[in-house]
């Protein structure tokens, strides 16, 4: 019958619900926690192992670049001085007949394609060199 008797709600009315509400929260049970933590650190403990192997391989990386840092610097330096300091790539001269000449000959399309041929007969062998996933069964 409160519906018919109007009742004045004023701030502690709404602090009693919520005081209310929350002291009838209970935890979860303990097997519950106990599944979730160990869920959770199964799936720290694989985030982890990858995060490491990321790393090894990026400071391995890393040392490579500065172990060839110091020639690719040489290098640019013999190259800026032979070109009087001008970053400037020289390219050699296009001659406009020079595609009609290559179709001409069929040793070169002869190669590509056996070149071609050999790569898609070890492509699964090249694809796991390069990246784990591939030797893992996943495909595109």
């Amino acid at each position: 019958m409160g519906w018919l008797i109007k009742e004045k709600r004023g701030p502690a009315w709404k602090h009693g619900w919520t005081q209310q509400t929350i002291t009838s929260i209970s935890p979860p049970p303990m097997p519950v926690v106990t599944l979730f933590g160990i869920v959770l650190l199964l799936l720290w403990l694989s985030f982890h192992i990858n995060y490491t192997r990321q790393m090894e391989r990026t400071v391995v990386s890393l040392k490579f670049l500065l172990l060839l840092l110091p020639l690719l610097l040489v290098v640019l330096a013999r190259w800026l001085a032979a070109n009087r300091g001008r970053l400037v790539i020289p390219l050699p001269d296009v001659d406009p007949d020079s595609m009609h000449r290559v179709s001409r000959t069929p040793w070169g399309v002869a190669l590509l394609v056996g070149l071609v041929l050999v790569l898609l007969s070890f492509q699964s062998n090249l694809r796991s060199q390069w990246s784990p996933w591939w030797s893992s069964g996943y495909r595109l």
